[in-house]
């Protein structure tokens, strides 16, 4: 009994910090803004092998968030370890956390990614917001669904340029009403113009994040203010990122 008391204790005791980012990961997008009310960021593409360091791929730039910046999200982090607000539908803040990357969309195939699942943007394409529907946070058809029961949603078809190509981000997918919703990687139409919510950039580097992007490698977005980057870069087992500024 007593070797057996001791085993535990020093596997309880000797088990490592283990890193929020799960460890199936092997592609992150990294999003640091300088505060949690700043709108411009930096974006930066890492690759790793398993059990090896993160590797930058050479894909960075300028990016735009939320209008008032970021809020706490709901995705594979620990909610307890980011020290904002918690994000809520409409607050124009961008989530911030640990986030999959599942789906590219797009209007044209041609724009997708041959490694990601692909969804084309038609006409009756929307994304609801309404915290009411059965469909809160999803994208869906609506010429497909038995009951359109929402009475607020994003007409993707209808927003262009931005969703002219763009990726999706778990945030909030079990639906926790008010939460917020529709988090997406999209174009800018201007440099320096924010968002409601989503993470925009200029065409060609959203393109390249979308081809370097495989969905076997359980791609996740990682969106911190540079203050909690620093605070949880240990812990979360996170690389060092470029000081950029939007352009």
């Amino acid at each position: 009994m007593r070797s057996l008391l001791i085993l535990i204790f020093v596997l309880i005791f000797s088990s490592p910090v283990y890193s929020q980012v799960p460890d199936s990961t092997r592609q992150i997008v990294l999003v640091i803004t300088g505060d949690a009310d700043a709108q411009e960021g930096t974006i930066t593409f890492f690759e790793r092998e398993e059990k090896q360091p993160w590797e930058k791929v050479g894909i960075s730039g300028p990016i735009m968030v939320g209008r008032t910046g970021l809020a706490n999200g709901l995705g594979l982090h620990n909610t307890e370890d980011i020290t904002l607000p918690d994000k809520v539908e409409g607050d124009g803040k961008s989530p911030a956390g640990i986030f999959s990357l599942s789906n590219v969309f797009a209007f044209d195939s041609a724009d997708g990614s041959p490694e990601m699942p692909f969804i084309r943007v038609a006409e009756a394409l929307e994304c609801v917001d309404d915290s009411k529907s059965e469909y809160y946070t999803q994208i869906v058809n609506s010429d497909s669904v038995d009951k359109v029961d929402w009475n607020s949603s994003e007409m993707m078809y209808e927003t262009t340029p931005y969703y002219l190509q763009g990726i999706v981000a778990e945030h909030n997918t079990n639906a926790v009403p008010g939460r917020g919703s529709c988090i997406f990687l999209h174009y800018w139409k201007t440099p320096g113009e924010a968002t409601a919510g989503c993470t925009a950039m200029k065409p060609d580097l959203l393109n390249q994040i979308i081809q370097q992007l495989d969905s076997k490698k359980n791609p996740a977005l990682v969106q911190l203010t540079d203050e909690d980057y620093k605070r949880l870069k240990e812990k979360w087992e996170l690389p060092e990122y470029p000081r950029l500024t939007a352009e």
